[in-house]
């Protein structure tokens, strides 16, 4: 099979994997996929990656949401729902990773058939911790070690770790990158966002929770309280 009709069955894939949430659909994965290609083809940090390690990096923006719930870590882990129970860390981020490893397996879709053995094995490695990247409770952390490096003029591209570190800035960065598109943009991915988060809200009152108990951005009688967490939530990030 041409790697271009390879590449359109690996992608229709992809496409097919994918819920029919709010925010956490095929459309988020290919705009963070775009932002992924964009900086790697037309920035400086380009240069950092192998041609082969951009060809993973690209699988794993456009996977790293593969199947999504529309629910976040702490619910499935809170209700002990069957991802809850299969993975204890990086619930959602394990699943996704798995998915894209589900697909790449299966006859006729792995776009990574003709690369070495050991060549493959890097791939999937940098697939997996570029996917973990995009839990945000691991996000905070290697944001720090970043910005101490970047300040202290203390990157350097010999060091994997470092390199590794970028990698994981940059998956983040692209998760969260429509807050760098023209405004009207920037409202209606808001608005998607917290449709999806009041939707788990309304999940877990149907559980039982009662409404003084959700996370504010998951409740919707928190709406007019919404600006204000949207821009606390970008100043954090």
């Amino acid at each position: 099979m041409c790697i271009c009709v390879l590449a359109c069955v690996f992608l229709h894939a992809l496409i097919c994997c994918f819920t029919l949430t709010r925010y956490h659909n095929w459309r988020h994965a290919f705009n963070v996929g775009q932002f992924v290609y964009g900086l790697l083809s037309s920035s400086s940090a380009g240069r950092f990656f192998s041609p082969l390690e951009k060809v993973a990096f690209l699988i794993a923006a456009l996977c790293h949401d593969l199947d999504h719930r529309g629910t976040n870590n702490a619910f499935e882990q809170k209700y002990e729902t069957a991802l809850g129970s299969l993975y204890s860390s990086s619930t959602l981020e394990m699943h996704h990773f798995d998915r894209a490893v589900t697909i790449l397996s299966t006859e006729g879709h792995n776009i990574l058939e003709n690369v070495s053995s050991n060549d493959y094995k890097d791939c999937i490695h940098f697939i997996k911790e570029a996917i973990l990247a995009t839990d945000l409770s691991k996000h905070f952390g290697d944001r720090k070690k970043y910005k101490e490096l970047v300040e202290g003029h203390g990157f350097d591209v010999a060091k994997r770790a470092h390199v590794d570190l970028l990698r994981s800035i940059i998956m983040t960065s692209a998760d969260l990158s429509a807050v760098t598109k023209p405004f009207p943009a920037q409202q209606r991915v808001a608005e998607l966002v917290y449709s999806e988060f009041f939707e788990q809200g309304d999940l877990e009152r149907a559980f039982g929770t009662k409404s003084e108990d959700l996370q504010d951005l998951m409740n919707r009688q928190k709406l007019a309280d919404l600006p204000k967490m949207q821009v606390v939530c970008v100043c954090v990030c």
